[in-house]
């Protein structure tokens, strides 16, 4: 259709490795085609995960957003003037309706495409926008306006260059007439940046980590996800580095539209203090997510000294996690512990983060154990009611960025007053605490009480008044009037 905004170029790519010799294809030839249709149904029809993804890489994909001459975002030649949105059924577990989604999706007027991904688990589309010149600032409006609806996006669709495998949908939703999407969060204030090259060995962990950081540098991805995923990371580094690893979290922290000098060396500050149980695994699991890996090497040859005088290389320093597994009741244990600190829905950060804990785990000590075993685990404990998304209506358009929710209200110019610590901690000491684990309400258990008091009260003193940790504040109170009643 020569009318659908859909007929535009974009770049295509002949796998997933494939970063470079891209060809220019029309958009529209691109969701209409059913070249690869029998892969994808085989893929679909593989259960090992290892294998899908295997066989997925060896895709064509697409760059929906423009046309490149290689795969990075400082190589765009022209913007496609969309940007596509993913949503993965692991990050919307909450959803009970989860089948039906793409069906409330396409009321959604902005909406010009929406199909199943290639795994056929999730779902993706693209929405035009009005400021191509701005893509992360729209896309971070985006992302608010989807999680209003109680729908979590995939946060790496950010990235201007972010790739496409090639899905098919018999079923796939198109509206050539697509409404433009206007919506925009802003983000004036400069923040130093962080373009240090690094140049360490790359057989030593320090050497691997500073590869990654290499690659985030070039490609400028942000890798830091969520608010959880950010803090994850702070504390891998912190593990693994201590005070040293904080130019690296700067590093990783400055691509996210939103980055804060500030905010990132205080959030790095109560990495250090609190000495969360995060190996550097976690790093790179989170790095592998966004295609960002180590080279391999076979042979254990000693590290080579950096000679650049200008570049310091922070010394790793000792890791007090006294915490080593020994047999498997250990790690139920530091998973349940794990889960505990989160005090939210398990959700995809939950348990993106326990599989990583666990591999992480489990490779220092050489413990065979089924896989996923964390969802064993944290089945014995009730889990909590799913949600439905049912009212989207037929015209729905996505308005303005700004929302009641405070996750979602920039530029606040009010301040929030100090929370009554000393008075709910001295509540909590003189309280009879129940001995066994209590549902707070369907989104939260405490497991163990005393913990949950502790590390709570320790974030909400580190933090006082601060509203990016008014959630640990909120269930202290919400605790407190549990024993209450």
């Amino acid at each position: 259709m020569k009318n659908s905004i859909l007929n535009v170029e974009v770049s295509c790519f002949k796998n997933y490795f494939e970063s470079n010799n891209p060809i220019t294809i029309n958009l529209l030839d691109w969701l209409n085609s059913n070249k690869y249709k029998n892969t994808v149904e085989k893929i679909r029809s593989i259960s090992d995960k290892t294998e899908r993804d295997k066989i997925k890489a060896t895709l064509p994909a697409i760059t929906p957003s423009g046309i490149f001459s290689s795969r990075n975002d400082n190589n765009l030649i022209k913007h496609s003037g969309f940007l596509q949105f993913d949503i993965d059924y692991k990050d919307n577990r909450h959803i009970g309706n989860y089948n039906e989604l793409k069906t409330q999706i396409c009321k959604i007027k902005n909406v010009a495409y929406c199909g199943m991904s290639v795994s056929g688990t999730g779902y993706w589309g693209l929405i035009p926008i009005a400021y191509p010149n701005k893509h992360k600032q729209q896309f971070e409006a985006l992302k608010a306006d989807f999680k209003s609806i109680g729908i979590n996006i995939d946060c790496s669709c950010s990235n201007l260059s972010r790739l496409r495998g090639y899905s098919y949908d018999n079923n796939a939703y198109f509206n050539h007439k697509a409404l433009v999407y206007y919506n925009i969060i802003e983000f004036n204030k400069e923040q130093p940046k962080h373009n240090q090259i690094f140049n360490s060995d790359n057989f030593s962990i320090q050497g691997k980590v500073e590869e990654c950081l290499n690659k985030i540098l070039n490609s400028k991805i942000d890798i830091t996800g969520n608010y959880q995923q950010w803090f994850s990371l702070g504390c891998s580094l912190a593990n693994e580095f201590g005070e040293a690893g904080r130019t690296y979290y700067h590093t990783i922290s400055q691509f996210y539209c939103k980055y804060k000098y500030e905010d990132t060396n205080k959030q790095f500050t109560e990495c250090l203090k609190h000495s969360y149980r995060y190996t550097i695994a976690t790093f790179f699991e989170y790095c592998k997510n966004y295609n960002i890996e180590f080279k391999q090497y076979k042979a254990v040859i000693m590290p080579i000294q950096a000679t650049n005088n200008n570049i310091t290389i922070p010394k790793k320093q000792p890791n007090n996690n006294p915490f080593r597994p020994t047999n498997i009741n250990n790690i139920e244990q530091t998973i349940v512990e794990h889960y505990l600190s989160y005090r939210m829905p398990y959700n995809v950060d939950v348990e993106s983060e326990i599989n990583s804990l666990v591999s992480g785990l489990l490779n220092e000590t050489n413990i065979k154990v089924e896989p996923n075993i964390y969802r064993d685990i944290i089945n014995k404990y009730e889990m909590p009611k799913y949600n439905k998304i049912t009212d989207i209506n037929s015209n729905s358009i996505f308005k303005s960025p700004y929302y009641n929710d405070r996750w979602y209200t920039f530029n606040k110019k009010d301040k929030i007053s100090k929370w009554n610590i000393e008075e709910i901690e001295l509540f909590f000491q003189k309280a009879k605490l129940p001995p066994n684990p209590i549902k707070l309400n369907d989104f939260e258990i405490i497991v163990d009480v005393k913990k949950f008091i502790e590390s709570s009260l320790a974030t909400c003193k580190a933090n006082n008044g601060n509203e990016t940790f008014l959630p640990y504040w909120e269930s202290l109170l919400e605790f407190q009037k549990y024993l209450i009643n």
